[in-house]
């Protein structure tokens, strides 16, 4: 428990994370490289990257609670929105009453939660979330990273 060895720890720890973090950002340029450079044409390589994104967010067949399979396309929509629907649950025209018993049973919202949650967004804390983002991060599928964002 020597107060120096720990600490030379922590600060070898930190070293190895940072230095881990700048071999991952060189992989990602080389791999943003090499889709430029392979991948921008309409090519056999652009074509199979496609088809591999494609293939990873598709659901080719759905197991139900009964064990049964179904693969057909229409159904599995059928089923997912069922299953949807059934977590939503269905709307009502009215409400008959509000159950204030069971709406004070839960967590409530304080005072001070309920002011910071209605008020105004500064831009220091616009400031802050953008740049919590690693540069190399691309918040949308317009593949804008947040380092652009940063710079505009």
């Amino acid at each position: 428990m020597n107060k120096e060895k720990i600490d030379k720890v922590k600060m070898c720890t930190e070293t190895v994370i940072r230095w881990n973090e700048i071999d991952e950002e060189i992989l990602q340029q080389r791999s943003k490289l090499d889709w430029l450079k392979l991948g921008d044409g309409n090519n056999a390589y652009f074509h199979a990257s496609i088809r591999a994104k494609h293939k990873a967010k598709s659901i080719d067949k759905l197991e139900l609670n009964d064990d049964s399979v179904i693969q057909d396309q229409p159904e599995i929509e059928a089923e997912d929105l069922r299953f949807y629907k059934s977590l939503m649950g269905d709307k009502t025209e009215t409400i008959q009453a509000i159950d204030i018993v069971a709406m004070r049973a839960g967590t409530q919202v304080k005072p001070e939660q309920d002011d910071m949650l209605t008020s105004q967004v500064t831009d220091q804390e616009i400031f802050k979330a953008l740049n919590s983002i690693g540069d190399l991060e691309s918040p949308g599928i317009d593949d804008y990273g947040a380092k652009f964002f940063k710079a505009s």
